[in-house]
């Protein structure tokens, strides 16, 4: 096992020591080629075990102490949060009672070429694609919040809703 040539200076006089996992695979392969090592001679190799050891002796090269032994973090003065609210409270929701929002209610929807709507006067019927008894929704910025129908109090229209969306 060598060194890339950029990596050479830096690792002047240093010895690669082979990845165990590819000595076990080699060994497990019948295949297993010398590994030089002082404490155990080649010849010396009879078991899995044998190249495991000679693949894996105490003074391999190490990382420098810069790259693992960091100095532990201190830990950082956070204040206590308390227990805080729990779900089920009661949430005071008259500071949201002055948000404009808008609220449009949609009888139906219908799509059509751009000659068709140009081409719309007074008078013109357009075909939605719904039936007349069917709910109409009630949007909230855009958003279906409820269903309902549609009613005439002293001769103007509201929505009566029917059912609130959940979410």
């Amino acid at each position: 096992m060598s060194l890339p040539d950029e990596f050479a200076d830096a690792f002047a006089g240093v010895e690669a020591v082979p990845d165990p996992a590819s000595v076990v695979a080699a060994a497990e392969a019948d295949v297993v080629e010398p590994v030089p090592s002082p404490e155990v001679p080649v010849e010396a190799v009879t078991s899995l075990a044998d190249v495991t050891t000679i693949a894996t002796p105490a003074d391999a090269v190490r990382m420098g102490p810069e790259a693992t032994d960091l100095p532990p973090l201190p830990r950082p003065d956070l204040p206590d949060l308390g227990a805080g609210a729990g779900f089920g409270d009661p949430r005071d929701l008259r500071l949201l009672a002055d948000v404009q929002v808008e609220l449009a209610v949609e009888l139906g929807r219908v799509k059509l070429p751009l000659r068709d709507l140009l081409s719309l006067a007074p008078g013109a019927v357009l075909e939605l694609d719904r039936s007349a008894d069917a709910p109409v929704d009630v949007l909230v910025n855009g958003c279906l919040v409820a269903r309902g129908e549609v009613v005439v109090i002293d001769g103007e229209f509201g929505v009566r809703i029917t059912a609130v969306v959940e979410r």
